[in-house]
């Protein structure tokens, strides 16, 4: 059967050249598919060429893939274009449900331990950093935790192996470890331990092995850059070479964060050796206009396949850049362009971490625009800081509030031990406050200034419109300086700062205090039922969260140096290391080829006092000359002392960034704000 001549007749489908090579290679094929190259289709009409014309049975055939969701879109577009030419359709599934499945049927009886939820994993981590630091892990920070135990086990490595200090979060090893026993002596698994058991059980299992290579000898593997090592390691067990299709596009790697690398995908002609490579370069999406400013961009990244992104599309509008005025609010100039969608048109609010979301979903709901928020889980009150910022303001209210104290007693710079959290515990009296009850703790050493000072900084708080009451916490209280410490630089640091920013621009519009925890409420609330509005017109998400979607309008918000590229990635490249960088190359060529019609670059200049820097990337996708500001700065060579990490020397300076890296000798280097330079209690410069 003519594949291609079937989908031109009945579905009206013409393929490329380049498609219909990839749908009838005889061998084993690596396809390299640009955005919007129509692979999915590719990879169904190349599973319909082997069931009917190879005589490929479909329980021979296995399609893995990297989300639930694209093995579902993966079988409604099978079922959509050849669900009527074939009596059953192809296993089409997640690498983690194959192993979970695998798993499950070599356990028999026995069965298999119960499995965690994120939300179990949590409280397992949770209460391991408590028994370890008496301290209560906030959401985020408890997240990182799991983050980084499971990038660990997807590069293929123990946590015992590791530097504590390559993460930044002290005791990482002894956490991870503690995890594993604790997992072991309850019976517990995580969906990690899927991966990482099914690796174990095929490597000791041969003749398994060899009967899960014979009873489906034909392997498809999509997404192929959103596989870990670990996930790679799986795939060698059970794949012939020569009957494995892998479709993947390197300049859409951007989850690093999970264990994926491009040097995974650039391996795969040295790991399948004969494996044939080939690529589809015509983008079926993109206007010409898009397609070249996304062309500009990748074209700063060194490790990838060489290839052309091209398209045969008729013009379309040219790439907006859009620099807010002094003063204008992001959120309303979003909402002012959606409010001239035309009906049917889809348009996409893209970001790159979720705190850009809270201006947006604000402007919007006072507008009466309707959308949806993909990151269902995403709420304020959820976050560590903006937890920690209520319960400043419970304790102004109530300063006999003693959950909120518990939260930030070892936070406000007051050096509050836990024997004295104890005392205040067990002695504040109904009505009282616990300030009052510390002063009269008989504990050595106890600063009772300290905790007065606190104390009467919090009963302000309530009384101040709320951009100052912010303040008061974080520079008057000392707040800043324990988010500096926690962080020590690098992007825990740079995440926090965008989210006292977002917190600032709210409270920016509502200055009473009440009316800035009651946004704060609404928001949340707001947030929880737009998660539920999937055929909104508008849809706000990180650019994480779209890979493989694509709308009319595309609209790219907080496109700021510092934030894309992050602040992080730009003083790793300072330092020699480019890969950080190139993976924010890879992300803002993922957010622009999300563009179907139209593209928008929005960036902010200013959030109250602060000065923000456009990104620099934004000249190489407007196709302007690139100037390089990190060349020599007067500050390189000068030497500071910071409060947390001792003497230090600044090595380079990223002044778009709002960046600079300084060396603090065996603790190493630390990457910091420029602004941090203006707080004399965290770093002062010393004399030349």
């Amino acid at each position: 059967m003519d594949i291609a001549a079937y989908l031109q007749s009945h579905k009206d489908i013409t393929l490329s050249e380049a498609q219909r090579a990839a749908v009838t290679h005889p061998g084993g094929l690596l396809l390299l598919a640009v955005p919007g190259a129509g692979k999915t289709t590719v990879v169904a009409a190349r599973i319909a060429h082997l069931l009917l014309n190879k005589g490929i049975s479909a329980s021979a055939l296995r399609t893995l893939t990297f989300s639930r969701e694209g093995a579902r879109d993966m079988e409604r577009r099978f079922n959509g274009l050849f669900g009527e030419l074939v009596p059953k359709s192809p296993a089409f599934s997640t690498i983690h449900a194959f192993c979970y499945r695998l798993l499950r049927r070599q356990a028999g009886r026995a069965g298999l331990p119960e499995l965690l939820t994120d939300g179990g994993q949590a409280e397992i981590f949770r209460g391991l950093f408590r028994e370890a630091s008496g301290r209560f892990g906030d959401d985020d920070f408890i997240d990182s935790l799991a983050r980084c135990y499971g990038l660990i086990l997807n590069r293929l490595e123990r946590p015992e192996a590791r530097h504590n200090t390559e993460f930044g979060i002290p005791g990482l090893n002894e956490l991870c470890l503690g995890y594993e026993r604790y997992k072991a002596e309850h019976g517990l698994m995580d969906f990690d331990d899927m991966l990482t058991g099914a690796l174990q059980l095929l490597r000791s299992r041969p003749q398994l092995t060899e009967a899960l290579k014979k009873a489906t000898p034909y392997l498809l593997l999509d997404e192929a850059q959103d596989t870990t090592a670990l996930q790679h390691a799986i795939i060698e067990e059970i794949a012939q070479p020569e009957r494995l299709f892998m479709v993947g596009d390197e300049d859409q790697s951007i989850y690093g964060f999970r264990g994926t690398s491009t040097r995974l995908m650039l391996n795969l002609p040295e790991r399948y050796p004969g494996i044939a490579v080939l690529k589809t370069e015509e983008s079926f999406r993109l206007t010409p206009q898009v397609c070249a400013a996304a062309e500009r961009l990748i074209g700063l990244s060194a490790n990838r396949f060489d290839k052309q992104l091209y398209t045969a599309r008729p013009d379309g509008p040219p790439v907006e850049y859009l620099p807010l005025k002094e003063g204008e609010d992001q959120g309303e100039v979003v909402a002012r362009r959606l409010q001239a969608l035309s009906p049917g048109e889809r348009a996409a609010v893209l970001y790159r971490n979720n705190p850009s979301a809270f201006g947006v979903a604000d402007a919007l709901s006072r507008a009466g625009i309707d959308f949806y928020i993909r990151e269902q889980k995403i709420r304020l009150k959820r976050l560590g800081i903006v937890a920690d910022l209520l319960s400043f303001f419970a304790l102004s209210y109530n300063p006999g509030d003693l959950n909120a104290f518990s939260r930030v007693y070892y936070k406000m710079g007051a050096y509050i031990s836990r024997q004295m959290l104890d005392f205040a515990l067990g002695n504040t009296p109904a009505g009282g406050s616990v300030f009052d009850t510390l002063c009269d703790a008989p504990t050595e050493g106890m600063s009772t200034a300290r905790v007065v000072y606190a104390g009467r900084q919090i009963a302000r708080l309530r009384g101040l419109p709320s951009p100052r009451a912010l303040e008061v916490m974080l520079d008057d209280l000392g707040y800043l300086d324990f988010l500096t410490q926690r962080a020590g630089g690098g992007l825990r640091l740079e995440q926090d700062a965008q989210l006292l920013d977002a917190l600032r621009s709210i409270a920016l519009r509502y200055p009473k205090v009440e009316d800035f925890l009651d946004r704060i409420d609404q928001l949340d609330d707001l947030l929880a039922q737009h998660a539920d509005h999937r055929n909104a017109p508008v849809t706000l998400s990180t650019i994480h969260s779209t890979k493989g979607m694509e709308f009319d309008h595309v609209l790219v918000v907080d496109f700021l140096d510092g934030v894309l590229p992050s602040a992080q990635a730009i003083g790793e490249a300072a330092e020699g290391n480019h890969a950080p960088l190139e993976e924010e190359v890879r992300l803002g060529y993922v957010a622009v080829t999300r563009a179907i019609r139209s593209l928008c670059l929005i960036c902010p200049t200013a959030i109250g006092e602060r000065t923000l820097t456009p990104s620099r990337f934004i000249p190489v996708l407007m196709g302007k000359p690139v100037v390089h500001p990190e060349a020599a700065h007067p500050l390189v060579g000068r030497q500071v002392e910071h409060r947390f990490f001792g003497i230090g020397e600044i090595t380079a300076v990223n002044e778009p960034g709002r960046s600079f890296t300084a060396h603090f000798g065996k603790l190493g280097s630390k990457l910091l704000h420029l602004s941090v330079l203006d707080n004399t209690r965290i770093i002062k410069m010393l004399e030349p």
